[in-house]
């Protein structure tokens, strides 16, 4: 009866933070898909950069939530699930053969899980010139840090400031705000 009661537990767990995960995820794409990011601080416009932005998005929602113990790790494991979901209805839209699809969704939740610990690492020893260098190596394809890869790391510390001072109550209503990266 006890596996049983668990298993119920994580099905209306999930079902649960399915609405939330999915209208956290959609505030995440959108912030990612701010113009100044690729008019501006260089990010390429291209599936590929596109797909870092969005990731860079997911890591510091994750990041934060790991904070909040059980709780924030359901809604955690949910938003990554959306996030694998996502991708897999992306690569389907772009044409993607059935073959390749899975390989390909695949290669972006490690991609997640890479920056998890690379960011991570950066931040969590503020070591923003090691972030710069990431973001110019991840999401701007290059092998120095340009200035875009500098106001990028100093939106991302930012960001992380602000979502540290969310509730978590704040966070599932969405009430979330990112900095101003247009100049």
């Amino acid at each position: 009866m006890t596996a049983k009661r668990s298993l119920w537990d994580v099905l209306t767990r999930r079902k649960s933070h399915d609405g939330t995960a999915t209208d956290l995820y959609g505030l995440l794409v959108a912030q990612a898909r701010t113009p100044a990011f690729y008019a501006v601080h260089g990010v390429p416009d291209t599936p590929e950069g596109r797909l870092e932005m969005i990731v860079l998005h997911v890591v510091l929602l994750l990041r934060r939530l790991a904070k909040e113990g059980d709780a924030g790790s359901a809604l955690s494991q949910t938003i990554s699930e959306t996030f694998v979901t996502d991708m897999d209805d992306c690569m389907r839209e772009m044409g993607v053969s059935d073959i390749s699809v899975a390989r390909k969704v695949k290669k972006a939740a490690a991609a997640l899980f890479d920056r998890i610990r690379d960011y991570g690492g950066a931040l969590d020893k503020q070591d923003h010139e090691g972030l710069s260098a990431l973001i110019a190596s991840h999401v701007l394809e290059t092998t120095e840090p340009t200035a875009g890869a500098r106001r990028i790391a100093a939106y991302v510390v930012t960001s992380q400031e602000r979502l540290s001072r969310a509730t978590l109550a704040e966070i599932k209503l969405g009430a979330i705000s990112f900095p101003n990266i247009t100049d």
